[in-house]
């Protein structure tokens, strides 16, 4: 048998050796790169056609979105002048075409939503294509101070369909925002009886520190770490008078639940029922009592008078109950109803 010499060992060693290091060395492949687009309508620009508007949104979305988009290009498809019911207004409908490894996720801020008014219509924040318009520098401003994002692009949108009015606000950015952008509505309407309501959540948001960006009578736009949680619990309908009256006795009723600090208002709805509406920051722990037989009385007064009795003969069995409001029969328009509330 022949031997093998130590230096002849070390020499196979290290030319595997080599082999292997030259192996590893070889720089990982790149992914592959797809074709991605991103379409808007922006408004058109005193002086700057259409493709000028779009190589500009081409140029800010390139900045914003470096190095993860690459090949940036904008495309103008079209200048339209649309009609609405507020007035005609022009627009360019533009294309962003570039490539990435994936589809861009892009941060959106939309002041949109539409809440009813008087006239039946679901009506979108701001009033026409104009208001709209003039109250994008500032959100722009808000939306870059607050997120610490730069704006790629903002629209003035109509509605989607003809039972909806008015126009919503639509920005758009790239990256990780510091504060996140909410929304908040107090209830499903909008006229001016809600105007005190809202006006009592934006407090709140504000001193949990919310910085409110948009506010009309019933919804409140803001920028914030995380969402703020406003409670409304709605005790019933009633005449005003009789709203007055259950006040001290729904205050019972909170402070029992834990939350003497909320706020309770009497307040008119669309239809101009009179609600009696609790508020307060995070959660009010509180629901209806729904019984097999809901105590059902001829008048308030006869509501009145037996609610005490009634509600001693129900905490018999019931270890929940708070406490309870004569309230108006919802079956019968001149009866009423103890309303019972329990500890959710």
């Amino acid at each position: 048998m022949k031997s093998v010499s130590f230096f002849s060992s070390l020499a196979i060693f290290l030319g595997a050796a080599l082999v292997s290091a030259g192996v590893s060395a070889q720089p990982p492949q790149k992914p592959e790169l797809k074709s991605y687009s991103y379409r808007t309508r922006i408004p058109v620009v005193a002086g700057v056609d259409c493709a000028q508007n779009a190589a500009n949104l081409a140029q800010r979305w390139a900045q914003t979105t470096a190095p993860k988009a690459v090949d940036v290009v904008g495309q103008c498809q079209l200048r339209q002048t649309v009609n609405s019911r507020s007035g005609a207004y022009t627009v360019d409908a533009v294309v962003v075409n570039y490539r990435a490894e994936s589809e861009l996720a892009l941060y959106r801020a939309s002041i949109s939503g539409g809440a009813m008014n008087e006239a039946g219509w679901n009506v979108e924040p701001y009033h026409s294509y104009s208001d709209c318009l003039k109250d994008l520098p500032q959100q722009r401003a808000i939306f870059e101070r607050e997120t610490s994002l730069p704006l790629i692009a903002a629209s003035c949108e109509p509605p989607s369909d003809d039972l909806n009015d008015g126009f919503s606000l639509e920005m758009v950015s790239y990256g990780t925002p510091q504060l996140r952008f909410f929304a908040a509505q107090s209830l499903l309407f909008n006229n001016n009886n809600l105007a005190p309501f809202t006006d009592r959540m934006a407090t709140i948001i504000a001193n949990l520190g919310g910085v409110i960006t948009f506010q009309d009578q019933s919804r409140i736009f803001y920028y914030a770490k995380e969402a703020i949680k406003v409670s409304v619990f709605d005790f019933g309908s009633f005449s005003a008078k009789i709203c007055e009256e259950q006040k001290p006795l729904a205050q019972q009723i909170l402070v029992a639940s834990g939350r003497s600090d909320a706020t309770l208002v009497c307040e008119a709805d669309l239809y101009k029922t009179i609600h009696l509406n609790a508020i307060a920051a995070g959660y009010l722990k509180i629901a209806i009592g729904f019984t097999a037989a809901p105590v059902k009385y001829l008048s308030y007064d006869e509501c009145m008078v037996d609610r005490e009795r009634a509600l001693t003969q129900l905490k018999t069995y019931r270890t929940d109950v708070m406490g309870g409001l004569c309230t108006s029969d919802y079956m019968n328009a001149n009866g009423y109803v103890l309303q019972v509330f329990v500890q959710r």
